[in-house]
């Protein structure tokens, strides 16, 4: 899946609080959404080994990226 357009805002009642919302271009041409999260692993010596955006599996089948985009901006404005 491609990312079109990412969506970024902060959750504070989950353990990865800085997350995102994408656009993601599907194989079948359609668009869905992808809640992604970003994550850093470091070892006991705070050196980092890992990081970066990782996805929650993508929602919803949307025939353009406006109809997706509303779906996104209605998410953003429930949730906080």
């Amino acid at each position: 899946m491609d990312v079109i357009k990412v969506f970024p805002y902060f959750s504070t009642d989950r353990v990865h609080s800085e997350r995102r919302f994408a656009i993601v271009r599907r194989s079948d041409g359609f668009f869905a959404i992808a809640d992604q999260y970003y994550y850093r692993s470091a070892d006991e010596d705070g050196s980092v080994y890992a990081e970066g955006w990782a996805s929650l599996p993508a929602n919803g089948v949307f025939a353009n990226e406006a109809l997706a985009e509303q779906e996104i901006n209605t998410r953003i404005a429930v949730w906080g």
